[in-house]
């Protein structure tokens, strides 16, 4: 390695400059190059995830084509320490339209995304905010016990018209846990017109 390399790495200065340009680097990619079409992972978090609470571990789509019906799958594992899962509830976040979904055949089951695990029977779906079309609540028949992982698949009636990002906001409700919920974090999927 030349000595004028070293002297590069090391500077202080340049390391200041070498920062700057890597934040501004970041500031003009495209958003393609930084999100998958069908896979998405937590955008943020209100608060700290510890080793005994659930986590959103996958959202992904079966199709992101906008106009065609497709089911969204939304994986949560429950911790081995952590409390049974007794429901779900995912909210859509700002997006451009509201994607509606059929109730009736919304569904969840153990395992992961598009894995195909044992059906979980639901107790009920929508939960008390039924009349807002953009929350969906999930209520298991059965608790989710620690340790495993539940997938809630959704089926939108159809993909939205507009191209883009789509936010949803996935909360747990363990058994005994209060009205609020665990915040799980915001995620999105990904809609294009291929």
């Amino acid at each position: 390695m030349s000595k004028a390399f070293t002297k590069f790495i090391i500077s202080p200065r340049n390391a200041y400059f070498l920062s700057a340009g890597t934040l501004l680097l970041g500031l003009f990619l495209p958003t393609p190059l930084l999100t998958s079409p069908t896979v998405a992972s937590p955008l943020y978090k209100q608060e700290t995830s510890s080793s005994s609470s659930c986590r959103l571990v996958r959202a992904a789509t079966s199709c992101y084509q906008i106009n065609v019906p497709a089911t969204y799958h939304f994986t949560i594992q429950v911790p081995k320490n952590g409390r049974p899962l007794q429901a779900v509830s995912i909210a859509q976040k700002d997006n451009a339209e509201t994607i509606r979904f059929d109730l009736s055949k919304n569904r969840a089951f153990i395992g992961g995304s598009f894995a195909g695990g044992p059906e979980l029977p639901l107790a009920s779906i929508g939960g008390s905010e039924v009349a807002d079309p953009s929350v969906i609540t999930v209520v298991f028949d059965r608790p989710v016990a620690p340790g495993e992982k539940v997938t809630v698949a959704l089926q939108a009636e159809q993909n939205p018209q507009l191209v883009g990002d789509y936010l949803f906001e996935v909360t747990a409700f363990p058994v005994g846990s209060d009205r609020a919920g665990i915040d799980l974090g915001v995620t999105n999927l990904h809609f294009d017109s291929e």
